[in-house]
This record gives C-alpha cells, structure tokens and sequence, in this order.
C-alpha cells in the first residue's frame, strides 16, 4: 500500500489580538502572537549564525488546530548554517510535560527551524523529513520556517 501525502504553504488569513490564523479552506492554525514574536527572535539576518530549531505542542480539533508552546535549541542540538538537528533529550522532557499537565490533550503538533542565510522555502531535505515524520505520526502535522524576511506555516498530511 502506497502512503500519499502533501506538503501544502498555508497563507496568514487573519490575526486578532491574541492569534494570528493561517489556512485555506481545508484547514486553519491557531498561532499566539506571543509565539510568532519569540520564533522571530531566532531569525535575525546574520551571515555568521546557524539555523535554530525545536518542536511545536498545541491542540488538534475538528476544524484545526491550535499552537501553544514551543522549545527553543538545546545545549545538545547539532546546529549548522544549513542545517539543524534535535538530538537533545530536553525536547522529549517537555513533549512528556506538556502531554501529563495537560490530561494527554496537549500534542506534538510539529516542528520549527529558521534559514538565516535565505527564505522560508522548504529544502528537498525539510520536505523528506517531513513527511518522514507525518507517515510515523500518522496525523497531520504543522511545520513553521522563519527566514530573516519571511514567516511561512505548512501543513503536511493528506
């Protein structure tokens, strides 16, 4: 049996005063501004720095789905100008956190990670990963790229 799956850009729809809201007509993400504005921190334009990264926790509804919490790079994580790998144990601790404290409601919702040096298209490498971590997952998942110019959400799944 074959596993079909997209990696789809998803286009800011709205904001109000807590979220912004990105979608299309099959799906709609919750981000808090709060959230949208510490990812940023990590993509100032800088030709010397490494890409940053962590994972995304939030909730899955009928209709969408909502980002709360993020983690930030950790002192293990392998971090390259063009490229980032989660390796350190800490963002497992707090996916473990989050999912006790919450009653198992808060969920692994995806990943995160800048490109310093470009824009927030996805490298053939991100998109393999991702739909590497979709098909393990077996739900779809969010996936956020912050460039020094730009702040792109995808969505992978079918």
């Amino acid at each position: 049996m074959r596993f079909f799956s997209a990696v789809i850009s998803l286009r800011k729809q709205k904001e109000d005063d807590d979220f912004q809201f990105f979608g299309n007509e099959l799906i709609s993400i919750a981000i808090g501004k709060d959230l949208v504005n510490n990812l940023k921190k990590f993509s100032i334009a800088d030709e010397n720095k490494s890409e940053a990264g962590g994972v995304l926790f939030g909730y899955r509804y009928k209709d969408g789905i909502e980002i709360t919490e993020f983690t930030t790079p950790m002192p293990s994580d392998v971090r390259r100008p063009h490229s980032f790998m989660r390796t350190d144990q800490q963002h497992i601790n707090k996916a473990n956190s989050l999912w006790s404290e919450s009653d198992y409601k808060c969920d692994y919702i995806g990943e995160w990670h800048t490109h310093p040096r470009g824009n927030a298209e996805p490298s053939y490498i991100d998109r393999r990963e991702w739909i590497e971590l979709y098909k393990s997952f077996r739900k779809p998942i969010v996936t956020i790229i912050q460039s020094p110019s730009n702040f792109q959400v995808y969505f992978v799944g079918k």
